[in-house]
């Protein structure tokens, strides 16, 4: 695949269609089935009897197929085309009779001709979807590792867990508070309360990892009249939300009732990492800027910028979207390592084949952002403190070394978008 999200110093393979991207061979090749039919007009016109009306119907089939694919092309936004893998066999079928009537009409050459294609077609094809399968399968292990570096992050060490999950001081909170554990094998292993009324229910997503869901802003609330019993709507990262009750029993045991399912959980200690690996980088800040491209748009420009000794590493989201709503897919750029040079750091990725670069100075707490796009005169802003969108997968990267930060970046945004509200203009 291309790496489009190639950092300073790695270099990015020629993308090529027949090796990069098996899917879209997939379809070029499916394509080149649908205009075999051309090959069968001129023995149509010579040929006499059920040879002739049997070519009829293959040829009749294949445009029936064809414009049903730009019907498909043109109007329809399925992302899951089942219907594909039908006219693939039913063409490869009639095209294969086809061939026989021409070779016991003796129209040979023809027939060859038609023969070779389908067989290269055939053969194409099934390569490719070999390759789709691999890549698949290799996706599927970059999402687990992903979800297991996200569950490791958040308990990393005790900063890390009440960082993300606090406050955990109980002030005056009436509700339980801490972290607890499962008993017996259940699908839901840990609860976890904080002082706020937040909570989080976690669920196994991978061998090695959970997932949880949330609760929405309202928190926890009294179930009733009962003091020890509340509800709490949770939101789970995709699906509908909710609802989960949650009764405190003796012995500090918490009884929870959602989706027809009853879990007992008991108080426990967090699963933090016993051995936490020395830090040796720094995040730097979060820099921003935004700036309206007349009243409907906004343009976003954000970075997060790290340093490790003399070497720095950055992410960006360079996009104009539409101010005053929120924005669920917005791509986040993995800009890599920059490189040093008088004017500060160089950082240079590749996005959708083309080459980009930014020249990244720091000065007064501002981010001084010279931002060249192929085509495009390079750009000059100056983004100052904050963030406008806030990303959970790019603030739990570790600061242990450059390379735990490298290999965090190279897993986790796979296929990954960040959301957030974008201002009014």
């Amino acid at each position: 695949m291309p790496d489009e999200h190639c950092g300073q110093g790695c270099k990015p393979r020629p993308a090529t269609v027949f090796t990069d991207n098996p899917a879209m061979t997939l379809y070029l090749l499916y394509c080149a089935l649908l205009s075999i039919w051309l090959l069968l007009l001129r023995p149509i016109l010579s040929l006499r009897g059920r040879a002739r009306l049997w070519l009829i119907f293959v040829v009749a089939a294949g445009i029936l197929a064809t414009l049903h694919e730009i019907r498909m092309f043109l109007w329809t936004t399925s992302a899951i085309r089942l219907d594909i893998l039908v006219i693939n066999i039913v063409l490869a079928c009639l095209y294969g009779t086809a061939a026989l009537v021409l070779f016991s009409a003796n129209w040979r050459k023809t027939g060859t001709v038609l023969s070779t294609a389908l067989v290269l077609i055939c053969g194409g094809m099934t390569y490719n979807w070999i390759m789709v399968g691999r890549q698949a399968g290799h996706l599927t292990e970059v999402f687990h590792e992903r979800n297991a570096l996200l569950f490791a992050a958040k308990f990393r060490n005790l900063d890390a867990y009440e960082n993300y999950f606090g406050p955990f001081a109980p002030s005056s909170a009436s509700h339980p508070i801490g972290h607890w554990q499962a008993r017996g094998r259940a699908g839901y292993p840990r609860l976890i309360i904080n002082a706020d009324g937040r909570v989080w229910l976690f669920y196994k997503c991978s061998k090695n990892a959970e997932c949880h869901s949330s609760s929405d802003k309202s928190g926890m609330q009294r179930s009733g009249d009962d003091s020890q019993a509340w509800d709490v709507t949770m939101k789970p990262r995709v699906g509908v939300p909710f609802d989960l009750k949650i009764t405190q029993q003796e012995g500090g045991v918490l009884s929870t009732r959602f989706r027809q399912k009853k879990v007992i959980f008991a108080k426990a200690r967090p699963p933090l990492n016993p051995n936490p690996s020395p830090r040796s980088l720094s995040l730097l800040g979060r820099f921003s800027k935004v700036e309206c491209t007349g009243k409907r748009h906004a343009r976003i420009q954000q970075i997060w910028l790290w340093r490790g000794g003399e070497r720095r590493y950055a992410v960006g989201i360079f996009a104009i979207l539409i101010a005053g709503r929120r924005a669920m897919f917005v791509l986040p750029v993995l800009m890599g390592e920059g490189k040093k040079n008088s004017d500060g750091w160089l950082f240079s990725w590749q996005r959708d084949g083309r080459s980009e670069n930014a020249l990244i100075a720091l000065k007064e707490g501002r981010a001084l952002v010279t931002l060249k796009r192929k085509r495009w005169k390079a750009e000059q802003t100056t983004l100052t403190a904050g963030a406008v969108f806030k990303d959970e997968t790019i603030d739990l990267a570790p600061l242990t070394t450059m390379t735990d930060l490298k290999h965090w970046f190279s897993i986790v945004l796979t296929g990954h978008f960040t959301s957030g509200d974008v201002p009014d203009c």
